[in-house]
């Protein structure tokens, strides 16, 4: 009985070495666990952009093959499991500004995020809080988190004295 037992106990522990072993080995920095993470829930992924980390998230706006710009939600402490909550249109107004909301009720997170053109624009808030703004290759990304979900919103874009280029009311 013991020598049945050996049989089936050694190709086990042999095959958890291996495991180990993979799981040790995984030598993708942050940033490419991130692009594998997103890439395996959105084949249009083309690059990432920018990606913050804010427990239990990290939030990871990418750029997609219709060159709009996609956001997800990646819950790092639980294997990259990878929610995509939004995508936005590259640009939605004649002054090279867009935006788009990502609220997700379910993962209590609220994102208001869009994409720059326009080289006048140097600053962008949502109700008087100020965006975070990325520049990148061939355009700026520009992003707010909430912790409450969009209830009336003004979103404001604003040239470098001050004056400003783009103004919306969101209403919800």
């Amino acid at each position: 009985m013991n020598r049945k037992r050996l049989m089936y106990a050694i190709p086990l522990i042999g095959l958890l070495v291996i495991a180990a072993v993979i799981l040790l080995l995984d030598t993708r920095s942050p940033k490419e666990k991130i692009e594998q993470a997103i890439s395996s829930r959105d084949d249009s992924f083309v690059k990432l952009i920018h990606a913050e980390t804010n427990d239990p998230y990290t939030y990871a706006f990418y750029r997609n093959h219709k060159q709009s710009a996609g956001l997800a939600l990646i819950q790092v402490n639980n294997d990259y499991e990878t929610h995509i909550v939004g995508s936005i249109p590259p640009y939605q107004s004649s002054n090279g500004f867009s935006y788009g909301t990502s609220e997700s009720q379910q993962l209590d997170q609220y994102v208001m995020y869009g994409l720059i053109t326009n080289p006048q624009i140097s600053s962008v808030s949502v109700s008087r809080e100020k965006a975070t703004l990325v520049p990148d290759e061939l355009d700026t990304l520009w992003y707010y988190i909430s912790s409450q979900p969009f209830k009336s919103v003004e979103i404001t874009a604003e040239d470098q004295s001050g004056q400003v280029i783009f103004q919306k009311q969101l209403y919800k």
